[in-house]
């Protein structure tokens, strides 16, 4: 049975100014690893980096393996199904054990290779900064194929705390889809959002008070008997309710204290009776729910604020 012996694949900038434009290459085997960045125009803010590094370490190895097995999105992936206008491509030349050679090229988005491209981020040393294609492809919410009854589908995916892959939600359903453009426009829709929150202005104290007390929360019944508490759906309010929400979100970031929940860290911002508090996601995504517990929940030891339990 052939195996995998060697990985290369070419990167390109795409569309944009020739100041920050690139070709990029990376190379990968059981043992080494290496990659050339070439800029379109090399200038001391874009400038030109090679290098290669060689191991007999088995922790790499399985690394390797591990690359190996998720290259299904490239054998499985049609290139005219994803295809995309001004963007970077990505060209995979995969050697095999016996000679043998396969070359696949994509004119897409990275975040169709997400999984792939984060499981290689792993194989960078340190001392090097990350190569720039795969840069293009580790989005936290990525897009993969999946086959369900006979027929490939496009759906939404992340990876958790722990690497497992999750599908993503909405209204607590998964994001599914019949192509990949479809699939494509609710990412860049998603990803547009989290660029709006991450603009929003933060509230004044008072018109986050103003803005809390205005809404109505919900008891979350799910956890009546473990951690009692109250939450708000951003996609319950109106557009305009919405940009407030994502105020919200800000001034929790800008205002918020330190606080602990059985040791896991939140940043709390209090208000009044009430604190509140948001559950962190993909990096990529927006806050969707902001929680809220009354204060009387709370102890403050040495500055820092801990859930009391029940």
């Amino acid at each position: 049975m052939k195996e995998v012996t060697k990985i290369m694949i070419e990167g390109t900038s795409g569309y944009g100014p020739i100041e920050e434009g690139y070709n990029d290459k990376l190379i990968i085997g059981q043992a080494f690893i290496e990659y050339l960045y070439q800029p379109a125009q090399e200038s001391p803010l874009n400038p030109l980096r090679k290098w290669r590094y060689t191991t007999n370490s088995p922790i790499f190895k399985k690394l390797f393996n591990e690359v190996v097995s998720l290259l299904s999105i490239v054998y499985e992936t049609d290139p005219d199904q994803v295809f995309c206008t001004d963007v970077g491509g990505y060209s995979f030349n995969i050697k095999y054990s016996d000679g043998s050679k396969l070359k696949k090229t994509f004119w897409t988005g990275g975040s169709i290779f997400a999984q792939l491209f984060h499981c290689i981020s792993r194989m960078v040393p340190d001392t090097e900064y990350m190569p720039a294609l795969l840069l293009l492809g580790i989005s936290d919410v990525y897009i993969a194929p999946f086959v369900e009854d006979g027929k490939t589908r496009w759906g939404l995916f992340y990876e958790d705390d722990n690497g497992d892959k999750k599908a993503f939600t909405q209204d607590f359903k998964p994001l599914v889809f019949d192509t990949y453009a479809d699939a494509r426009s609710m990412l860049e829709a998603i990803e547009a959002e989290q660029d709006r929150e991450m603009s929003a202005e933060p509230y004044t104290i008072p018109e986050a008070r103003f803005f809390a007390e205005s809404h109505k929360w919900k008891f979350a019944k799910t956890y009546a008997k473990t951690a009692p508490h109250e939450y708000l759906v951003k996609r319950w309010l109106s557009e305009e309710d919405q940009r407030g929400f994502e105020r919200f979100v800000q001034t929790i970031n800008e205002h918020a204290v330190r606080g602990y929940f059985y040791g896991h860290p939140n940043n709390y911002l209090i208000l009044g009776d009430y604190y509140y508090w948001f559950m962190d996601g993909p990096e990529n995504m927006a806050v969707d729910l902001i929680n809220r517990n009354t204060v009387d929940k709370l102890e403050l030891r040495d500055g820092v604020y801990y859930y009391k339990g029940l």
